[in-house]
């Protein structure tokens, strides 16, 4: 609220009668959204194990995964998103553009096949859900461009922290971590094998796990370290940087005549994003569920 007392010290000299109910009359000081946005919280479908959380990797190869990614890119598609936005860097705009347009022409299978010879990168684009959601979307919707809206330039330091924990002689918080990790597996390893794409990515859009998902850096990792020294709350407010950073680049690039926006990101950006846009108050949240469950 520190805005509106601004605006009241600025306005009380002008005008006695003026009241602070006045004040929060007139505050927020934007018109009910117009705008839909669709946040799509998913898993990494090529699953590259760089995450703290170390889970399997889940089959989207197989022919009920992929009837099940024809189907929801049907749903998503029936949203009819004038913008989609991805998980990419924004400074390599131009190779995620090359690669759509190669996409679009029904050449992109042989183009990273040649291009790409290692393993790990030719499962990074042949398998990644930006190439396997947003692409296919992108197409049925008709749009000209996928946008990256990733801001990577951040730090990320578990090594860091943990070291501070130690340090900090932090048994106990040490201990919750590494349940927290050990549980985080066992459950997303679970459903995995139990349940299909569409009721993962539900699943995974829930407000209670998103709100989980959010609170963990808060619960955990902005403890670490001792009094005077500030590891966890440096990882902590670098997530946050990260994320609102991510948040700054889809708001730039919102026009007036944009009324649907999809965006698919990590489940843990998702969580932040939601957040973002909540207090932003310029787009109504549009839940994944309603849209899979058409």
């Amino acid at each position: 609220m520190h805005i509106v007392a601004e605006v009241y010290n600025r306005i009380r000299p002008l005008s006695h009668g003026i009241t602070f109910v006045f004040i929060l009359s007139i505050y927020p000081l934007y018109a009910q959204p117009d705008k839909q946005i669709l946040l799509v919280g998913t898993f990494h479908f090529n699953n590259p194990g760089l995450d703290a959380v170390k889970t399997n990797t889940f089959d989207i190869n197989s022919p009920v995964a992929q009837k099940d990614i024809e189907s929801m890119c049907n749903q998503f598609t029936s949203f009819k998103p004038d913008k989609i936005f991805v998980e990419w860097p924004l400074e390599e705009q131009a190779k995620l553009d090359t690669l759509y347009q190669i996409y679009l022409a029904e050449k992109y299978e042989k183009y990273i096949s040649q291009l790409y010879s290692k393993p790990s990168q030719l499962n990074f684009y042949r398998n990644n859900e930006i190439f396997r959601v947003a692409f296919k979307v992108a197409k049925k919707a008709g749009l000209r461009q996928v946008l990256a809206f990733d801001f990577t330039r951040t730090s990320f330091p578990f090594d860091s922290a943990f070291s501070a924990m130690k340090k900090a002689n932090q048994t106990r918080l040490l201990g919750l971590i590494d349940n927290d990790f050990k549980m985080m597996a066992e459950t997303v390893n679970q459903k995995m094998e139990t349940m299909r794409i569409p009721d993962i990515l539900i699943d995974l859009n829930k407000p209670e796990n998103l709100r989980m998902d959010k609170a963990w850096y808060i619960k955990r990792m902005n403890r670490a370290g001792a009094l005077s020294q500030y590891a966890g709350a440096f990882l902590t407010a670098e997530w946050y940087r990260r994320n609102l950073y991510m948040y700054s680049i889809i708001q730039k690039q919102v026009t007036d005549s944009d009324h649907r926006i999809m965006v698919l990101a990590g489940s843990g950006h998702a969580a932040m994003l939601k957040e973002f846009v909540e207090l932003d108050g310029l787009m109504n949240l549009v839940d994944v569920e309603t849209i899979l469950k058409r």
